[in-house]
C-alpha cells in the first residue's frame, strides 16, 4: 500500500505543479474539491481541463507503474469504443490525453480526478460535458 500512496502523492503534486488549482475556490466556476466518504474529488474547470489537455499530466498514466491504480470514466457520448474483455473487465480505446482532449473539445466539457478509499485502483479520471 505504502507504493500506491506514493504513486498517488506524486501524480497529486504533477497536478499541483501545473497550476492547477486544487482548493475550494471564491468563483462558483473554478477548481473544486469534494470529500462523499467513498471518494475525494478534486474537479476541473473547462478552462483547466483544456490546460491539462495540452500539459505532460496526462502522460503520467501511461507508465507501466501507474496503469494499476486507476479507472476512466469518459462521458456516456465519447466517441471512444467500449469494450468487456474477459479477465480485464470494460476497457476503452484511449488514453488519459485523449479523454482530456476530447472533454476540452466540448464547450461544457470538464475533468475530475477521484481519490477511491474503498475500491484497487485508488484513482478514477472522469470526464464529461
Amino acid at each position: 500500500m505504502l507504493k500506491s500512496k506514493t504513486v498517488v502523492g506524486a501524480m497529486m503534486a504533477l497536478v499541483a505543479a501545473t497550476g492547477v488549482a486544487m482548493s475550494v475556490p471564491a468563483e462558483a466556476d473554478a477548481a473544486f474539491v469534494r470529500d462523499t466518504g467513498a471518494r475525494v474529488f478534486i474537479g476541473f474547470t473547462h478552462a483547466e481541463t483544456v490546460q491539462l489537455a495540452n500539459s505532460g499530466v496526462p502522460g503520467i498514466f501511461n507508465h507501466p507503474a501507474v496503469r494499476p491504480y486507476y479507472y476512466v470514466s469518459a462521458d456516456k457520448d465519447s466517441k471512444f469504443e467500449r469494450l468487456y474483455i474477459p479477465g480485464k473487465g470494460r476497457v476503452i480505446r484511449a488514453d488519459v490525453r485523449m479523454l482530456l482532449r476530447e472533454a476540452a473539445s466540448h464547450r461544457n466539457g470538464r475533468s475530475w480526478i477521484s481519490f477511491n478509499r474503498r475500491s484497487p485502483r485508488l484513482l478514477t479520471i472522469w470526464t464529461r460535458w
